[in-house]
């Protein structure tokens, strides 16, 4: 049975200042300007937080080539997936959003024709909500190893590799996407933009 934790506000999510400038600086170094106006912008950005948080766990029923199912009948159908949950004994579902404060802002800023400053925000959107997964994640381990339970390391979200994105149906059957502020279009893609979901395995501690 899928057990979802309340929302949780991901409260200590420190933004990023460095992963900012390196998406800024794409191929190299952010200038010292552009790192200048991050700084500048940090107020703004850490205002338009905390993050919102959920995950689930879903019993492996199992594991083939290119396939996985899960308690429920769900099917995955990816290798990059099976390969990522070979071994394991159930699946870790989570998702993260930082709301739609920041990419209004980012578009608030275009508007007025701040080009550097949308761009700038748009990408402390896409690493602060990188960062709250990671937070999401560390927490998971903790709670879960108090249950004897292993969260490995790595994830894997849905839209990667082969992975059909038409699967992020599953996260809102699991987990509390609503509650969060989050909608799923018809094309599959989640609102606010700055969402994601990951799946990752999790090992019983024999």
């Amino acid at each position: 049975m899928t057990v979802p934790l309340p929302t949780i506000q991901i409260l200590s999510v420190t933004v990023p200042v460095e992963a900012i400038c390196r998406r800024l600086g794409a191929c190299g170094a952010a200038t010292p300007v552009q790192r200048h106006a991050v700084e500048a912008l940090l107020p703004a950005i850490q205002t338009a937080l905390p993050a919102k948080g959920s995950y689930a766990l879903r019993t492996i029923h199992w594991v083939s080539e290119d396939q996985v199912q899960l308690e429920g009948g769900d099917v995955i159908q990816s290798r990059n997936v099976a390969k990522l949950l070979q071994g394991n004994d159930l699946a870790w579902f989570s998702a993260v959003t930082v709301g739609s404060r920041l990419p209004d802002l980012a578009r608030q800023a275009m508007a007025k024709g701040d080009g550097t400053n949308a761009l700038i925000l748009d990408a402390a959107g896409s690493e602060c909500v990188e960062e709250a997964m990671n937070w999401l994640q560390a927490m998971a381990t903790r709670q879960l190893l108090s249950r004897r339970l292993a969260l490995d390391s790595r994830r894997f979200s849905v839209g990667y590799g082969d992975w059909a994105l038409s699967d992020q149906r599953l996260y809102f059957q699991m987990l509390p996407m609503e509650q969060m502020g989050v909608r799923l279009g018809p094309a599959f893609l989640m609102e606010p933009e700055k969402t994601i979901t990951a799946i990752a395995g999790v090992r019983k501690i024999r």
